[in-house]
């Protein structure tokens, strides 16, 4: 069965980097850290550090948690 919808936009491929993201300077440490383990987390595994399983993103409509999902994913 073909889908007649059309999409309403494009979803861009391009990395969100950072400085698309308004981080606060307090939590831009962490985030770091997270964002650092979870692309090497082979090595950190092999040196003992625990890795999460998941990152649970909360906020309110129009905070931004989506995009803070995607450049942590």
């Amino acid at each position: 069965r073909k889908s007649y919808l059309q999409p309403l936009f494009e979803v861009e491929s391009e990395k969100i980097t950072a400085q698309d993201i308004a981080i606060p300077p307090s939590n831009k440490n962490e985030i770091s850290l997270l964002v650092g383990s979870l692309q090497k987390i082979r090595e950190a595994g092999a040196l003992g550090v625990e890795v999460p399983k998941g990152v649970m993103v909360l906020g309110q409509k129009g905070a931004g948690s989506t995009l803070m999902a995607r450049y942590i994913a």
